[in-house]
């Protein structure tokens, strides 16, 4: 939300947050320098994006997608995989876990206990040439074990032959 009062523009701090160092904003706003570390945080939350899929399920479907979505693209074919190196990070989240344990029973629907979801998943993908991509996602399923990925990936390089 926006609001123009006495001649100061109101802005919702998401919105602040993602204006704040665009082309547009940049070097012409001013504010307190104790707020830049709390601008910087709601900047990257503005970019993050939150899926509920596990590891394996979530870079397979961006491969595939990508893979359909970046054809030919400046006459090259793309592809969005996490990159090589530090691409996918875990974090745990150890008080959360202890305060979920000790205060929380999920069931589902039926009355079964649910596995709640103490960790996450961080990751970076990359824009790359797709027989590039193919490599670098034939390493991570090897890594990591994933065998989603790893059936998509023995599947294109079949079907590319």
């Amino acid at each position: 939300m926006v609001k123009i009062v006495d001649d100061a523009i109101i802005l919702d701090v998401k919105i602040l947050s993602l204006l704040w160092k665009s082309k547009y904003f940049n070097g012409s706003i001013s504010y307190s320098n104790k707020y830049e570390n709390i601008l910087n945080w709601l900047n990257r939350e503005g970019e993050e994006h939150y899926f509920y899929l596990d590891l394996d399920s979530l870079v397979t479907y961006v491969a595939q997608f990508s893979i359909n979505e970046l054809k030919n693209i400046k006459g090259k074919d793309l592809i969005l995989v996490p990159l090589k190196e530090n691409g996918i990070r875990f974090y745990d989240r150890i008080r959360y876990k202890e305060i979920l344990s000790h205060e929380v029973l999920l069931h589902d629907l039926r009355g079964n206990e649910q596995n709640i979801v103490t960790h996450k998943n961080v990751i970076h993908f990359k824009m790359v040439p797709l027989k590039d991509g193919i490599d670098i996602l034939k390493d991570i399923a090897e890594k990591y074990k994933l065998e989603n990925l790893n059936d998509f990936v023995q599947f294109f390089e079949k079907e590319s032959k």
